[in-house]
């Protein structure tokens, strides 16, 4: 029934974060993080493109000053790193930061990919502008 999946999604929610018997609790996620930086990266994504938009005086200098927004954004990836790579309840470093070399490759390869695909869907987008606005390719 309905009454039992309330109840059994309220007991999941509140388990999130304990541990199970022999295992270390697991760090709650901060969702308000998540949303704010998806938020600060949606506002540096029009501040890049917004100018093709609009002429607009007031409204292209309102969304341009994302030097600011950029600076929150670091600071809140900055706090989000530590967070992440530090053990709970403790001022030591996660287990898996011993090895340096294994920790840096992991972290590229968890951006790398989607950063290829990106650039790979995003490339034709380039040379149509070039030659809409600067003619054909000359070789």
């Amino acid at each position: 029934s309905a009454w039992q999946s309330a109840k059994a999604l309220q007991a999941k929610e509140a388990s999130e974060g304990e541990a199970a018997v022999g295992e270390k609790p697991k760090k709650p996620r901060i969702g308000a993080f998540d949303s704010l930086r998806f938020f600060l990266i949606a506002y540096i994504a029009s501040g890049h493109f917004i100018h093709t938009a609009t002429a607009n005086f007031f409204l292209l200098r309102l969304i341009t000053q994302i030097n600011v927004v950029v600076g929150a954004f670091f600071v809140i990836s900055g706090y989000v790193a530590a967070y992440t790579t530090t053990e709970l309840g403790e001022r030591k470093g996660s287990k898996r930061l011993d090895n340096a070399v294994e920790f840096a490759v992991t972290r590229i390869m968890g951006i790398w990919p989607l950063h290829l695909v990106v650039i790979l869907v995003f490339s034709p987008m380039f040379f149509w502008v070039d030659a809409s606005f600067s003619g054909p390719l000359v070789a």
